[in-house]
């Protein structure tokens, strides 16, 4: 579309690009294309998220577990 940048940059008042997807595997050839950059980069966005929530998950279950393990020990003990 002809003056989109214009139009965009005077909106926002900053510069404004058009960008490709980034990081894309499998399907570049079908996705490689402007109109494709917001899906691609929320879908990175939504991936990094959920490492993120299942590492902290891990340390908390690990941590859970060690205070199992000694409430167990004490009523074995006591």
């Amino acid at each position: 579309m002809e003056g989109v940048l214009e139009f965009a940059e005077e909106i926002f008042q900053m510069p404004v690009r058009i960008a490709n997807p980034l990081a894309v595997q499998g399907l570049k050839d079908y996705v490689n294309d402007p109109s494709y950059a917001t899906v691609v980069g929320l879908l990175h966005y939504g991936m990094q998220a959920t490492s993120e929530a299942e590492s902290v998950m891990s340390k908390r279950e690990s941590v859970g577990d060690f205070w199992s393990k000694i409430h167990a020990w004490f009523k074995g003990e006591f």
